[in-house]
């Protein structure tokens, strides 16, 4: 297993593991209002694990682990995905401001931007689709 992708699954399990209450919630069925995320039609903060449900090719629900919501807002690795399931972003929070290395990714799945954040503000944009303009 390469580096990388030994390092984001330890990472993935120490959000899972450090989830308050460890309970579950799915992106489908929230809204976010100024920052915060709720429970549709409840009103209701939210603290736990968000997850997206997206159809695959057999129709299918499968579950993508979207990230973790605190009282301190989002924090940990965060991925967005497109309707159907590839990632459309993914990077870090902390106490909801975007951190570090964000990428962008288009529809086919390939890596089109990264964005490097600090304290919620982008201050260096890298577009990797340069040689597509050509």
């Amino acid at each position: 297993m390469n580096k990388t992708i030994y390092l984001r699954f330890i990472l993935l399990c120490f959000c899972l593991l450090g989830a308050k209450n460890n309970q579950k919630f799915y992106i489908n069925d929230l809204i976010e209002e100024n920052g915060q995320l709720f429970k549709k039609f409840k009103r209701k903060k939210i603290e736990g694990l968000i997850f997206r449900k997206i159809k695959d090719n057999e129709n299918n629900t499968i579950e993508k682990f979207v990230g973790e919501y605190t009282q301190n807002g989002k924090n940990g690795k965060w991925i967005r995905r497109w309707k159907d399931g590839k990632i459309k972003s993914s990077g870090y929070y902390k106490d909801s401001n975007k951190e570090g290395i964000w990428e962008e990714f288009n529809q086919e799945g390939k890596k089109a931007y990264q964005l490097f954040y600090e304290n919620g503000i982008i201050v260096h944009i890298i577009n990797l689709n340069i040689q597509d303009f050509q």
